[in-house]
Parts: C-alpha cells; structure tokens; sequence
C-alpha cells in the first residue's frame, strides 16, 4: 500500500475533550511494523461488567499499532469487559473482504476510542477519538459503532446474531496472537519466473504477517477458511484449507506452506 499521512498527534499535544466533544476526522492509517489487517487480540469477554473496576488497566488485549500512542497505552479492561472487537464482512462470490476493528484505549488519565477498517491486506483507514478525562465517553462512541457496523447490541454480544449487509463478529484467540514469530509463510514457483528457479520462497515480512494473522484468525473462526487479500496492485484469494493461494486477476494458482521458525512450536 502506498504511504500515507503521518499520525495523530500524542496526548500531550491533544486537549482533552469532555463528554460530547466533536470527534476527529478520520485520517489514512500509517503503515505499521507488522500488517495493520491483522486481527487485534481479545480477550474473553464477561458480561455485565461495569466501567471502573480495580483491574480497569490490566494490559489484556494489543493496541493496534496505527493508534501511535504511547507504550504506555492499554487495551481498557473495566472488571473483565474488555472493549475491543475485531469484525469481518466477507463475500467471496464478489472478492471483498474488509475488517473492522474498534477499541477504547487507555493512558494514564486520558481515554480513546479507535476504529480502523479498509480491505483485507491494506493498512486502510483510522479515526482516534479522544482524549477524553473519564471512559464513558469512549465507551459510548465503542458501543454505538458496534451497533452501527454489526446490528447487535454490545451487551449482547453473547447471542450475536448476523445480519446480511452488515459485519460479523469475530472470536479472537488471545494465545495465538501473543505468539509472535513462531513461523512463516512460503509460496510456490512451479515454473522458472522473474530470475527464480522451481521451488519454495518466503514472502516477505508484511505478507507473511498478514498470512499468519489469518491463519490465526482461521482457527478461531473456521467459517473463515477463504479469504480475499489485497496486496498491492494484485488480489489473491487464499485457500487455507487447501493452503493455496489464486491470483484474482490472472487466476495463476501456486501451493503455500506454513514453516516453523527454528524453536518455536508451529
């Protein structure tokens, strides 16, 4: 994906908006380290929770990275509820596929509400809402764009219901997202092409990231076994179940694997 706008400045540089504040314009999203489609980890989820808890802080979840706040910033955690959701909206018979990823973030005394979305396999889009001096407001803006994108209440997300037209929800496993760098990705050259001779080659460190997020993502959704990715000028559909991947375009079939890195469990 091409390069895009630098990002929101840090809290220090924000006045905090009390309750209501006019929200940000939403900004094209940075490219992080690591693919900004990746699925952003969650943890179970209690419901009924209320804002507040003694444990409001606890460093469950990962902030996506286009945020760019600083390190010190926390998925918020209030007694168990933690506001953070990944969403998928998938239509293989069309070749789309885009994700939705919502959180509130907290640092300190400042709280946010983040959402980033674009198609599956580009950095896309963020917004940043906040700082704010009490969580609510966050929560708010949390809740009403779950709603909005997904139909279903986020105190109900329990009996999540799909709806056509909208997003589903997706579980997340907190485990396989910790687990950075346990392998890689390869893809296939069958025939000699561009200087490479028959073989297995490694994507480079972006597409594998990106591969081995779905993957993940894969185990935990099983629905989720095709996906569409964008890459570029080119669009791939990825089979991993087969563990294949076809050009969209060219329609060019070729095997990938998946490679456990030297000590880590695949």
């Amino acid at each position: 994906a091409a390069a895009a706008a630098a990002a929101p400045s840090t809290p220090a540089a924000t006045p905090k908006r009390s309750r209501g504040a006019a929200s940000a314009a939403a900004t094209p999203a940075p490219a992080p380290a690591a693919a900004a489609a990746a699925a952003t980890p969650a943890a179970a989820k209690a419901k009924g929770a209320k804002p507040g808890a003694p444990d409001a802080t606890a460093p469950l979840g990962t902030v996506d990275p286009v945020a760019a706040l600083p390190s010190t910033t926390v998925v918020y955690n209030a007694g168990g509820e933690i506001y953070d959701c990944m969403l998928n909206q998938l239509d293989l018979a069309n070749n789309h596929d885009k994700y939705y990823i919502a959180q509130v973030l907290k640092d300190g005394d400042n709280y946010y509400c983040l959402t980033h979305w674009g198609r599956t396999g580009l950095v896309g889009q963020f917004k940043l809402e906040g700082p704010y001096d009490d969580a609510q407001p966050a929560i708010d803006i949390f809740e009403a764009k779950f709603k909005e994108k997904t139909g279903n209440d986020w105190s109900d997300k329990q009996n999540f219901v799909a709806h056509a037209g909208k997003y589903d929800l997706l579980k997340t496993d907190y485990a396989a997202k910790a687990s950075k760098g346990v392998a890689k990705w390869q893809y296939y050259m069958n025939a000699p092409q561009d200087g490479k001779s028959v073989g297995w080659y490694d994507y480079d460190a972006a597409a594998s990231d990106i591969v081995e997020d779905l993957h993940d993502t894969w185990l935990a959704n099983k629905q989720l076994g095709v996906r569409i990715v964008s890459s570029g000028t080119w669009t791939y559909r990825v089979d991993l179940t087969t563990m294949e991947q076809t050009n969209i375009s060219t329609q060019k079939q070729r095997p990938i694997q998946r490679v456990a890195l030297a000590g880590a469990a695949s």
